[in-house]
């Protein structure tokens, strides 16, 4: 009993410190950077209701950071764990994907309130994951598949040339980046563009009034936004 009692503490031990939680005033600096929010573009600030940056951070980001409560670490733990099992234990090794690589790399995990910061959107910033407590609503399959996707784009951050790997893998030729595009932080500050002449971009519709206002060159999916979104929707099916 007692050697049991020690195997499961051992075992909490490896998968919490595998996992961080981000503090409020941590995690307002991290949000505040300027490394993304310099590449709005009027429009961007536009569907996002503030005439400036710093009436953003005050505004938008001040107000939303947060901190997970203890239920929701725990939640997060388990499916943590359970996502870098199943990645591990499966036939998941791509030319462009290292299963080993990627179970490797600790989670980081911020928490925001509400829609007001990003729209809610789940998010990398640095190789740091940001969702908001909205997210938490949903199935455990389906916050797993958040959880999962935004690794993934951690892992683009950390491991750039497997990620042009997976570019090079699609015939994808690197383009300027187009009028109206939205920012988006999980990607580079690229366009894409196939043999056919499609671009894989997100660009904002006319009269757009929110960050979703948006469409694609081709398709109705994310999945055309940007080759990073393209391989992180991809890789969601490693949990099936």
């Amino acid at each position: 009993m007692i050697i049991n009692v020690i195997v499961l503490l051992i075992v909490i031990f490896i998968i919490y410190v595998r996992i961080r939680f981000i503090n409020k005033d941590t995690l307002f600096s991290i949000l505040s950077d300027k490394d993304y929010l310099n590449k709005f573009t009027k429009q961007d600030m536009y569907v996002r209701g503030v005439k400036s940056i710093e009436e953003y951070t005050q505004k938008n980001i001040r107000q939303s950071v947060s901190s997970p409560s203890f239920f929701e670490k725990i939640r997060l733990i388990w499916l943590t764990f359970i996502i870098d099992l199943k990645i591990l234990i499966g036939n998941n090794n791509k030319a462009y994907f290292d299963k080993v690589k990627f179970t490797r790399i600790p989670w980081k995990i911020g928490v925001v309130n509400g829609n007001s910061y990003e729209a809610g959107f789940p998010h990398t910033r640095n190789g740091n994951i940001i969702f908001s407590r909205n997210s938490f609503y949903t199935s455990n399959e389906n916050l797993s598949r958040v959880l999962l996707h935004e690794k993934v784009h951690v892992y683009q951050y950390l491991y750039k040339k497997d990620a042009e790997k997976y570019i090079k893998s699609k015939n994808l030729k690197r383009i300027k980046r187009g009028k109206n595009v939205r920012a988006n932080p999980d990607i580079d500050d690229y366009s894409y563009q196939d043999s056919s002449g499609n671009i894989y971009q997100a660009v904002y519709r006319k009269n757009a009034k929110s960050i979703g206002d948006v469409y694609y060159d081709m398709g109705k999916s994310q999945y055309y936004e940007h080759p990073y979104e393209s391989m992180a929707i991809e890789m969601e099916k490693m949990l099936k």
